[in-house]
């Protein structure tokens, strides 16, 4: 069973019965048997692959065999996030693994997030 709801900016979400997202705008997101997402559908033929660490911690994101970005665990929660280019910004989450704000390497900021919680009843 899948539940679809739709957003004031016209997007539209699907979920499949465990409340996962399993769709957003007709882009398909496929889950791993610990129910993590490692693929997403990025365009109308192209996908990206999350990979993990041994920990669990997300640590790089590919499309086929090329890294587009990956992470490296910081004390704190903390993280380096690399691409081709090298170092790209630190990534620092709240205290339940959220990215909250990003910092370049030097010390400005690089963005800043607010989240709010799920509506169950309107899935």
């Amino acid at each position: 069973m899948r539940n679809t709801t739709h957003d004031n900016l016209g997007n539209w979400f699907t979920y499949d019965s465990e409340g996962r997202q399993f769709t957003v705008n007709g882009m398909i997101t496929t889950f791993d048997a610990f129910n993590r997402p490692v693929e997403v559908q990025t365009g109308s033929s192209s996908y990206r692959q999350i990979i993990y660490s041994p920990t669990g911690q997300k640590f790089a994101l590919m499309n086929g065999a090329t890294v587009q970005t990956y992470f490296v665990l910081l004390v704190a929660g903390a993280q380096a996030v690399y691409n081709s280019g090298g170092l790209q910004y630190y990534r620092h989450a709240d205290w339940l693994g959220t990215s909250r704000l990003g910092a370049t390497t030097s010390g400005s900021l690089q963005y800043r997030l607010a989240y709010a919680p799920i509506r169950r009843d309107l899935l």
